[in-house]
């Protein structure tokens, strides 16, 4: 599985919207979405902050 797919498992499987997720990590919606879409890649400071949050989705 892709990470633009786990992310969107993830989030949708917590009940999280894009906002939710953008304020958690501290980055913008649009960011998020392009994670998802497969239009942009998270830099290392984005990997560690989902990887952060990674518990709280469970």
């Amino acid at each position: 599985m892709k990470l633009s797919e786990k992310l969107k498992y993830c989030r949708t499987k917590a009940n999280l919207t894009q906002g939710e997720v953008s304020d958690l990590i501290h980055v913008s919606r649009k960011t998020i979405s392009g994670w998802e879409n497969d239009r942009s890649f998270p830099d290392i400071n984005g990997l560690v902050a989902l990887s952060d949050l990674v518990p709280r989705l469970r």
